[in-house]
C-alpha cells in the first residue's frame, strides 16, 4: 500500500531526458545572455560553442546521478535505509559536481583566473537545476498524491453508498397468499420464529421491538432473505440478524444466542453451528 505522506515521484526515462534537456537549454541561453562569468569568447561562433560546453556539464552531471547511478548501482543510491531522502542526497551531489566542474572548465578551458566571487557566481547557476528538479518533484508527487486519494475517495464513496443502499432497503415480507404483508428496512428485522404454519417476525420499530405473525413457513421466509448476508439461519426454527447478536454462550443445553433488546435466548443447532460462528466473528 502506497503511504499517503511519503508519495515518491516515479521517473519516466524520456520524461526525464526532456527535462534534462530543457534545464540545460535554459543554462545556456542564461550565460549566453547574462555573461555572468565575463565575455569570455568575443567570437560569437566560440562563445556559442564554450556555453554548449557549461550546458553538456549540466546535462551529464542530471544523468549521471539521477539515472545511471540509481539504475547502476541501486543499493548504493539507496538512502533511506539511513533514513536520508534519495532526492535530496542527489541535488546535493548534482550541485556540488556539477559547481565543481564548472569550476574545471572555466579555469582550463575559458581561461579564467579563479576567484572567490566567480566561484559564488558558479555556485549559484549550479543551483539553477536544482530548483527546477526540485519544483519538478514536488509537482509530480503531489500530483501522484492527488491521484492516490482520488482513488481512495472513489472506493470510500462506493462504499457508502453501497451501505446506504442496504440501509435503505425495504423488505417485504408477505404471506403465502398474499394477504398480510409487512414492509420493512432489513436493518430493523431483528428475529424471524417458526410457529407451525405460521412465522412470527420480530422487528425494531422506534426503538422498540414489535411483534408480527403471519401465514408462511419459515423456508419461504429464508429463500426471500437469502440475499443479505446479515441474516442467518441459526435453528430449524429460528432466524437472526446477527447486527442484534450480543452474545454467544455455550451451556449444558447447547449454544445460545441472546439478542439486543430480545429477553429469550436463541437456540444454535449443530446444523448451523459454523454458519453462526464464521458470521459472528465477521461482525
Amino acid at each position: 500500500m502506497t503511504t499517503i505522506n511519503k508519495t515518491k515521484p516515479v521517473y519516466n526515462l524520456k520524461e526525464q531526458l526532456k527535462l534534462f534537456f530543457s534545464i540545460s537549454l535554459g543554462i545556456y541561453l542564461l550565460i549566453l545572455f547574462f555573461q555572468p562569468f565575463g565575455n569570455i569568447r568575443p567570437d560569437i561562433n566560440e562563445k556559442l560553442l564554450y556555453n554548449a560546453g557549461l550546458a553538456g556539464i549540466t546535462y551529464f552531471m542530471m544523468w549521471i546521478f539521477r539515472i545511471m547511478i540509481p539504475l547502476t548501482f541501486p543499493k548504493f543510491s539507496d538512502f533511506e535505509k539511513w533514513n536520508i531522502d534519495p532526492k535530496t542526497i542527489s541535488y546535493a551531489l548534482i550541485w556540488f559536481f556539477n559547481a565543481l566542474a564548472f569550476v574545471f572548465y572555466i579555469r582550463y578551458v575559458g581561461p579564467l583566473r579563479m576567484s572567490m566571487y566567480l566561484i559564488f557566481k558558479i555556485s549559484l547557476i549550479s543551483l539553477v537545476p536544482i530548483i527546477v528538479l526540485s519544483a519538478t518533484d514536488t509537482r509530480k508527487s503531489l500530483n501522484q498524491l492527488l491521484q492516490a486519494l482520488i482513488e481512495k475517495n472513489k472506493k470510500l464513496t462506493a462504499q457508502l453508498s453501497d451501505s446506504e443502499e442496504k440501509a435503505k432497503a425495504i423488505e417485504v415480507i408477505a404471506s403465502e397468499n398474499k394477504s398480510e404483508i409487512i414492509k420493512l428496512q432489513i436493518d430493523d428485522l431483528v428475529l424471524i420464529k417458526s410457529a407451525d404454519n405460521y412465522v412470527e417476525i420480530l422487528y425494531n420499530e422506534n426503538e422498540k421491538i414489535q411483534q408480527k405473525l403471519i401465514r408462511n413457513t419459515l423456508k419461504n421466509i429464508e429463500a426471500q432473505l437469502k440475499k443479505y448476508s446479515d441474516i442467518i439461519r441459526c435453528h430449524r426454527t429460528y432466524i437472526v440478524n446477527k447486527k442484534y447478536v450480543r452474545d454467544f454462550t455455550r451451556g449444558y443445553t447447547g449454544y445460545r444466542l441472546k439478542l439486543s433488546g430480545y429477553n429469550e435466548e436463541i437456540p444454535v443447532s449443530r446444523q448451523y453451528l459454523l454458519l453462526v460462528k464464521d458470521a459472528i466473528i465477521s461482525t
